[in-house]
């Protein structure tokens, strides 16, 4: 699918991969509504697109307020051709550590906010037989991390979710896609987070800049999925094939950072 000209719905918009992923659009030509919580942020951020770009204050975790927003897009657009749905929060945390209600949050915006918004634009799309939509999951997803375990369920299910439906909306002439971040330098990495990424693991954080290049191909190139970079495409495959090599190898690591962390955590 052509981003020129494309009315696009980027969630998760103010900051990081998605102010980065609007950037991309924009430049590419589309037409970019930017959703995000923070109205401020949209504001500066629109201000940046220029003429073609608008933003819409939506929690994506609220289904009530996800529809009011795309009937608006579809209201003053007519269509949405492009959704990216982005919008996540974190959760870097030991399981044992995590309440429940920090559980249930991080599920809600990351897995059910993609929902939400896919139930809302798709369909318009379908019935156009026409569209795409770009899910923006995790290499967390794809291979959990110990420290995560909250935050690699949601985005796993964001990759189930995309894999299921992909060949229904195929059907209806709907792309469906996933794109698989690996570390990238955002807001969402706190000190408690980079506290439990081993030294040799931060050298290979990201720009969202080269997230939001890797969304636009996935939209123009109709791609089924991204991993970024490339080469952490490769423990989902080892999990895969020799899962007790892969949970050895996460054991390792965990007991690494459990050593590290030996003045604040019980080893």
């Amino acid at each position: 699918m052509q981003v020129a000209g494309a009315v696009t719905v980027v969630t998760g918009a103010s900051s990081g991969i998605g102010q980065a992923t609007a950037l991309e659009l924009g430049a590419r030509g589309a037409t970019v509504v930017a959703v995000a919580r923070r109205e401020e942020r949209l504001r500066a951020l629109v201000s940046a697109l220029g003429g073609r770009a608008s933003y819409l204050v939506c929690d994506v975790a609220d289904a009530g307020a996800v529809s009011a927003a795309a009937s608006r897009v579809l209201d003053e657009h007519g269509r949405i051709d492009v959704l990216v749905n982005n919008a996540g929060v974190p959760l870097h945390r030991a399981f044992l550590d995590c309440t429940v209600e920090e559980l249930e949050r991080v599920m809600r915006v990351n897995y059910l906010g993609t929902v939400h918004w896919m139930k809302a634009a798709l369909p318009a799309m379908v019935a156009r037989r026409r569209g795409a939509v770009v899910n923006v999951a995790s290499t967390a997803g794809a291979a959990p991390w110990t420290w995560e375990a909250g935050y690699s369920a949601s985005k796993a299910a964001v990759i189930a979710l995309t894999e299921a439906v992909a060949p229904e909306l195929a059907r209806r002439g709907v792309h469906c896609g996933w794109v698989n971040p690996g570390l990238v330098r955002t807001e969402i990495f706190s000190d408690e987070a980079l506290r439990h990424v081993p030294r040799s693991v931060r050298r290979s954080f990201m720009e969202p800049a080269e997230v939001a290049r890797a969304i636009a191909s996935a939209v123009e190139k109709e791609r089924a999925g991204l991993t970024v970079p490339r080469m952490l495409g490769l423990p989902p495959v080892v999990r895969q094939v020799v899962p007790r090599l892969y949970r050895a190898g996460l054991r390792r690591t965990y007991e690494g950072t459990l050593r590290r962390d030996r003045g604040d955590v019980e080893a």
